[in-house]
């Protein structure tokens, strides 16, 4: 059994006595299993020889008596039955489905918000002024601020509901 990229092999470490709670920190992301005979069973990945290498260190470095060293046979990582690789290119295609969306929603109403506040604008002149202008330069932060701020309340929307 030889560890493939990105699926490293599991190993159950069994050491004579009980591992004191204290030490617990020391295999950390190792399942450790206080056996009714005495013993303590350690076990989880080890990417490569170095790092059993290493765990078998720390239970020379603790003194503790090795009893056994077993490669088991466990399944490759999965989520919801994908694997690993698959998900992560799923994720990213949702992520850029997600953000595609939010520009198209930003743009439209970047756009609705921009000729509104340049209407807006242009009567406030005319009314106000006697002169039908239209403040660009005004219509167009209103509008990004709209934009952004529409655009992020109906995404919080979405996600909630």
């Amino acid at each position: 059994m030889k560890p493939t990229q990105g699926h490293p092999i599991s190993y159950e470490i069994r050491v004579a006595g009980h591992l004191p709670p204290q030490w617990a920190d020391w295999f950390e992301g190792l399942t450790i299993t206080l056996e009714a005979d005495g013993d303590t069973l350690l076990t989880g990945p080890a990417i490569d020889q170095a790092a059993l290498y290493g765990l078998l260190k720390k239970v020379r470095d603790l003194g503790l008596a090795l009893l056994s060293v077993s490669p088991v046979e466990s399944e490759p990582q999965t989520v919801l039955g994908t694997d690993l690789a698959d998900q992560l290119i799923s994720n990213s295609e949702a992520l850029s489905v997600i953000i595609k969306r939010l520009f198209v929603e930003f743009v439209t109403v970047f756009a609705v918000a921009l000729v509104t506040t340049a209407i807006v604008t242009y009567l406030w002149t005319l009314i106000g002024h006697g002169a039908g202008v239209i403040d660009w330069e005004t219509s167009f932060r209103l509008a990004l601020i709209f934009g952004i701020i529409l655009t992020w309340v109906k995404s919080r929307e979405t996600t909630k509901g």
